[in-house]
């Protein structure tokens, strides 16, 4: 049944992908062919789309997994994490003019610190992002291949093999819809993904919730609360102050959010600052209080471990576990696509507007190249970023023995060495600091140096805390830098 089930997912994905495709087409007939409609939506979406595009980011695999491991662990502590997180996007509001005065997160920093601090900064992120690709495929096929495997109708082989065809499957689907339309299309099938992902995600919840009540020697109330000593055992004061850093500050720095803002810049102001107050709101409802749920209906429940959770949370309801593997396999399909599609054109912004198009001399500004063939050149770098940070890093950690989750500091580390730019970039009217760019390495080598001290001395607050020693020290010596004496034109 669930080799059938398997290949009828993988069929779903093709044939789903092929009618998104068409969908994109449709809504993104009205294209002129340039980059910024392709990468940019020609800054006229509207407000769902805007909504959707953020929550998109924001409703990944990953971020689905931690916060039902929070709920399961922490319970309501979780939500003050979740929270954080979904405050974070309100926090930008009042920047929204300046959010929306570029064409990226770079290009920002560039108008206002020099042309060294953007590409640095799009370097970072380029990096940053590709790895998260990776990182969510990684999750993701991991995840699918517990569901397959946990079948006795399947050997290990044949688990890994469907498991190959379903995430080919998802990149290439992915891939196809995203060429073909931008971010326009983006926008409206991201739609149709994350209505899928509420309604498997509420069925769960509704199903585990239902299982709990009826069944469970736990009261919700121990399940929902538990004591702070709880949470200091599983979490830890450190941890809980480092989380809530770290999700307050990381739209800041995402280009991806950026991108998604900028695309809706010829709205008005109020209308960008509703589109962030919503977006945190959906995303704190669906991706924080109903993982929170599903994680706290499986309190208690023994053989739990942040890789099978959702595994089990299906093995624990035998009447619904054919429609739940089924909906596991729509919803993790939808939340690697949902985020992808976003992260591919993050990363082609980054590169093509932010780094090519910053060199004057490149073959890129040369003025024979149309605009048509910047677009295709655009599409196929879509392709090899795509197979550099999904394929390629997969490959590096097969060679090198390593484990794709042993690095995820690499994601955090790049792109929250920007805050401290990117805050005085925002906060303040200055303009004059050529050397801004000085903050973002200092906040790599503080970051990566504790990684790399606290791994090689096995201490665990200097490996816990590298985000937010990255995040200070940028925001310290960015802040020196605005207020030294002597200024430096550009």
């Amino acid at each position: 049944m669930i080799w059938n089930l398997a290949l009828t997912g993988f069929i779903s994905v093709l044939v789903c992908s092929m009618a998104l495709t068409l969908l994109k087409i449709y809504a993104s007939k009205h294209n002129n062919g340039s980059i910024e409609s392709f990468l940019l939506g020609d800054r006229t979406l509207g407000k769902m789309s805007i909504v959707n595009l953020l929550l998109s980011s924001s409703f990944g695999v990953n971020a689905l997994f931690y916060a039902v491991w929070l709920g399961f662990t922490v319970g309501v502590w979780g939500l003050i994490i979740q929270g954080a997180w979904a405050l974070s996007f309100v926090l930008l509001t009042p920047f929204s003019d300046r959010l929306r005065s570029g064409n990226s997160l770079h290009d920002f920093l560039g108008k206002k610190f020099g042309l060294a601090t953007k590409i640095l900064s799009a370097s970072c992120s380029l990096i940053g992002i590709m790895y998260l690709m990776g990182w969510e495929v990684g999750i993701g096929e991991t995840s699918i291949n517990l569901f397959l495997s946990s079948s006795n109708e399947m050997t290990a082989g044949q688990s890994a093999s469907s498991t190959s065809l379903l995430i080919i499957g998802i990149v290439l689907g992915t891939l196809l819809y995203t060429i073909v339309g931008g971010l326009k299309g983006n926008a409206s099938v991201d739609k149709l993904l994350n209505l899928l992902k509420i309604i498997v995600i509420v069925l769960l919840t509704y199903f585990l919730l239902q299982r709990f009540f009826s069944s469970s020697n736990v009261s919700f109330s121990n399940a929902m609360f538990p004591s702070f000593q709880t949470m200091k055992e599983h979490l830890g004061i450190w941890g809980l102050i480092t989380n809530i850093i770290f999700n307050f500050a990381w739209q800041f720095v995402d280009n991806s959010s950026w991108q998604s803002i900028i695309a809706g810049a010829e709205t008005s102001k109020n209308e960008t600052a509703w589109n962030l107050r919503m977006s945190g709101l959906f995303i704190f409802l669906t991706v924080g209080v109903l993982g929170t749920l599903v994680g706290v209906a499986l309190a208690h429940t023994p053989n739990i471990t942040q890789d099978n959770i959702l595994t089990q949370a299906v093995q624990l309801l035998p009447e619904q576990k054919t429609l739940l593997i089924l909906g596991m396999f729509v919803l993790i399909t939808a939340c690697i696509m949902s985020l992808l599609d976003g992260l591919f054109l993050a990363s082609a912004l980054t590169l093509v507007m932010d780094i090519f198009q910053s060199n004057k001399n490149s073959i890129w500004n040369q003025e024979n190249i149309s605009s048509k063939k910047k677009l295709i050149f655009v599409r196929l770098a879509l392709v090899l970023i795509a197979i550099i940070a999904i394929w390629g890093v997969k490959l590096i950690f097969q060679i090198t023995g390593a484990k794709l989750f042993d690095f995820v500091y690499i994601v955090i580390i790049t792109q929250i060495a920007l805050f401290g730019p990117v805050i005085i970039g925002l906060a303040t009217d200055r303009t004059s600091q050529k050397y801004m760019w000085l903050s973002i390495v200092i906040g790599l080598i503080v970051g990566f140096g504790s990684i790399a001290i606290g791994t090689i001395k096995e201490i665990k607050f200097l490996v816990e805390g590298a985000g937010t020693f990255t995040m200070v020290a940028s925001l310290i010596l960015a802040f020196l830098i605005s207020n030294s004496k002597k200024k430096n034109t550009i």
